[in-house]
């Protein structure tokens, strides 16, 4: 109806294509997403100042769907083009700005730039905590991210110590089955896995699993992350046959996936690989 009674340019239309962006993106569907945050964006170029804030949320979606399907480069172009915006039109310790923070830091943590990445989550941590209260569920992302540095510089106790931060104020914040508690479940898992301690990292998958279940459908990407991990540690306690059904289903979501990155299949084949060599 909208398409046949306003111009398709209207304001309207950015907003439509944009909620189902969001929603193709919860579904796992990057490409789908991308495209409908694209309509969005040229949109609003058409209509909106180049400082308009819609503009930056805008960039920050595509850079996020980009970070999803693995390119980098794009991530940091989108997510710097949304952190020049807000810096022009938004109040210095405004919490925008520290997401844009946060999401710069997270594409350098991704290509491996651990100080720089420090240094945004340090600039996104330093706004919140001037600006919004130590509870706001924002503070369980940057603490999440931080978790995600020391853990790749092998700083294990301060990986977990960050990561139990998150969990506890996404426990306080979001309901049971929110899927950020699947990440942070996921996360400790994998530090208590690499401490040897098979037992406490089953059982933080379990919880992920768990919420997963409740919250995504069966074949939904993330559940592939949750069955590799599962799989790992069942390598690890020598029971190879429970592994490799974990890492068989993982390949299933995987294939069937749109947003499926060949290295995430490469991860699987190669941890298959492995439990048949052991």
């Amino acid at each position: 109806m909208r398409e046949k009674s306003l111009p398709l340019n209207h304001p309207d239309f950015g907003s439509i294509y944009n909620n189902i962006g969001t929603a193709y993106s919860s579904l796992g569907d990057d490409q789908t997403a991308l495209s409908y945050y694209q309509k969005t964006l040229e949109i609003q170029e058409k209509i909106l100042p180049s400082t308009h804030v819609d503009l930056a949320i805008s960039y920050g979606n595509i850079g996020t769907i980009h970070s999803s399907m693995g390119d980098h480069l794009k991530t940091l172009e989108f997510h710097e083009k949304s952190l020049k915006i807000r810096e022009i039109s938004l109040p210095s310790n405004h919490p925008d700005i520290a997401t844009s923070y946060n999401n710069i830091g997270s594409v350098h943590n991704a290509m491996g730039d651990y100080t720089i990445a420090l240094s945004f989550f340090q600039k996104s941590l330093d706004i919140r905590q001037k600006s919004l209260g130590e509870d706001h569920i924002s503070f369980a992302n940057i603490y999440d991210n931080l978790g995600s540095v020391y853990n790749s510089i092998g700083d294990k106790s301060k990986a977990l110590a960050y990561y139990e931060k998150a969990l506890e104020i996404q426990q306080k914040s979001c309901s049971n089955n929110h899927p950020d508690l699947v990440n942070t479940y996921n996360n400790i898992s994998l530090i208590y896995h690499s401490m040897e301690d098979c037992t406490k990292a089953l059982s933080f998958l379990q919880q992920a699993l768990d919420l997963q279940f409740k919250s995504r459908s069966e074949n939904h990407p993330s559940l592939a992350t949750t069955y590799n991990n599962l799989g790992l540690i069942h390598n690890s306690m020598k029971d190879y046959s429970t592994a490799l059904s974990f890492y068989e289903k993982a390949l299933v979501i995987q294939q069937n996936s749109k947003s499926t990155r060949d290295q995430s299949l490469a991860t699987t084949y190669f941890n298959m690989g492995l439990t048949y060599y052991s």
